[in-house]
């Protein structure tokens, strides 16, 4: 109930928008597409998207509020136009009834194509039913979407997962790439990432690359793309534009 209580509030329309964020490739700095990130006004339960998504998931709202933040990201995704748009959507959303003729409807209101976006699988709980997330992705991509796993290597996420629905992305949880330049043990497992993302044909995006010396040894290990603050923090509306300059 208090889950419910908190959530609530941000159901009502426009309480939750999304940010833009560009991931970057690393052999020539250009934009190769951006990440919508949920963003809304703190309230007095809720200080954050992780608040927000643990506190959808306790009080059965999960989809709800994934829906939500898939219609504001896809609705600020209009001024990136024509880069690919990724977007958080969680396991249980990804396997709910409908969620194929959902998508179609939200792409139909924000005029864009599935060509034009990456579903990036987060797993916030563990997957009871690997074979049937596998039909589901399966689906989406012979609608014209492309996958990502968000958040590998850290909590639930595993490879397994990344071996069932073979994405075409890999994001590295920022958790292994803080520090990455002085602790050999998160080296050693974004290696084991690399290593199998090449054998599967899946790109590596390193997530959370702060300061210079992270870029260097992400580059070095081989990673495709990076995203962080470094590059740029989230931005809205027209502050989008200028980036558009470095597209590939």
């Amino acid at each position: 109930a208090a889950a419910l209580r908190a959530v609530a509030p941000l159901l009502r329309p426009g309480r939750l928008e999304a940010a833009l964020q560009p991931i970057v490739r690393l052999h020539d700095s250009a934009v190769m597409g951006w990440e919508a990130l949920c963003r809304f006004e703190p309230t007095a339960h809720l200080d954050g998207p992780d608040a927000l998504f643990a506190a959808a998931a306790a009080a059965g709202q999960e989809v709800e509020v994934d829906t939500l933040c898939l219609r504001a990201g896809l609705a600020e995704g209009i001024n990136a136009d024509p880069a690919p748009l990724f977007l958080n959507v969680s396991v249980a959303t990804l396997m709910s009834d409908g969620i194929g003729e959902r998508l179609d409807t939200l792409l139909a209101a924000a005029h864009l194509s599935a060509s034009r976006v990456v579903l990036e699988v987060s797993e916030r709980q563990p997957v009871s039913d690997l074979a049937r997330l596998q039909r589901v992705t399966t689906g989406l991509r012979t609608a014209g979407y492309r996958i990502a796993v968000d958040d590998a290597g850290s909590g639930h996420a595993s490879l397994r997962i990344v071996a069932e629905i073979r994405p075409e992305f890999i994001k590295i949880d920022r958790s292994l790439i803080h520090d990455v330049a002085t602790d050999k043990a998160r080296r050693a497992l974004i290696v084991s990432l690399l290593s199998f993302g090449g054998h599967i044909g899946s790109r590596v995006i390193a997530e959370g690359v702060e300061d210079a010396a992270t870029h260097a040894l992400v580059a070095e290990l081989g990673c495709d793309e990076a995203q962080g603050f470094l590059f740029c923090p989230p931005l809205r509306g027209r502050a989008v534009r200028p980036w558009l300059s470095v597209l590939p």
